[in-house]
């Protein structure tokens, strides 16, 4: 290839990437798709030891729209109270009370679980 169609075929390359781009050139996000916070809702809930249930949450973005995608990781604020999946159900283990977290993009949201008999 020489030197000409190798600087072309770069420049056709960075076009087609720009143009698959979901957030413009350059990757330029609005302020409403730039995470605010994870909101959990309730941000609080019984649950009886044994049961399980999956956490409900939104993701809020700064110019206060909800965002429709983004992977939380949830963690159990005390895993000998609960445990917490992947995908967000948390199942009480023993009686207590704890947090279960969630974390996207360095912003945490926190919901509080009362492990109840």
């Amino acid at each position: 290839m020489t030197r000409r169609h190798s600087c072309l075929a770069v420049g056709v390359l960075a076009v087609a990437l720009a143009a698959c781009d979901p957030f413009g050139p350059l990757g330029v996000l609005t302020d409403d798709q730039r995470l605010e916070s994870i909101v959990f809702t309730p941000d609080s809930s019984d649950l009886r030891v044994g049961d399980s249930v999956k956490v409900a949450f939104k993701l809020v973005g700064k110019g206060g729209g909800n965002l429709t995608s983004g992977t939380v990781t949830f963690t159990a604020g005390n895993p000998i109270l609960i445990s917490v999946s992947s995908a967000g159900y948390v199942k009480g283990l023993r009686v207590g009370r704890t947090e279960v977290l969630g974390t996207m993009s360095g912003k945490r949201g926190v919901a509080v679980i009362n492990v109840v008999p």
